[in-house]
């Protein structure tokens, strides 16, 4: 509740920080459909985002942590819709948390992107070096 009146002040800007957190509150207390409707206002509010990567890899990684991977998913979707720039923690992060979780397909169609951002040097992805989250 306090959220949505913040939203009506005229300084209040978007930030995908700040949608983490929230989610990550509710995460912990078990609130999935909250989870689900944060996540929705802030895809109603892409096209005044700042496309910081940062802010965005933040949001997957709260994400992943409390296995969200649908949600994840439509982060990683929303990077792109609002022109937020694909680094190669962003791949790394995406690629470690599928293949823990058992997604290979997912995982490959990932790899296959992040090899259209970088190349066939897909380091990024090593073996020893990936994220495994649980």
């Amino acid at each position: 509740m306090v959220f949505a009146e913040i939203k009506k002040e005229h300084w209040y800007k978007p930030d995908v920080s700040l949608y983490a957190e929230i989610i990550s509150v509710l995460g912990k207390n078990n609130l999935y459909d909250n989870v689900d409707m944060i996540f929705l206002e802030l895809k109603t509010e892409k096209y005044r985002l700042e496309a910081k990567t940062e802010g965005f890899n933040v949001l997957l990684e709260t994400l992943m942590s409390y296995n969200i991977t649908r949600l994840a998913m439509d982060c990683f979707d929303l990077m792109k819709e609002v022109d937020c720039e694909l680094d190669r923690s962003t791949f790394k992060l995406l690629v470690g948390y599928l293949e823990s979780k058992g997604e290979p397909s997912l995982s490959e169609s990932i790899r296959q992107e992040g090899r259209k951002y970088y190349g066939d040097s897909i380091e990024y992805v090593n073996e020893q070096d990936e994220i495994a989250i649980s």
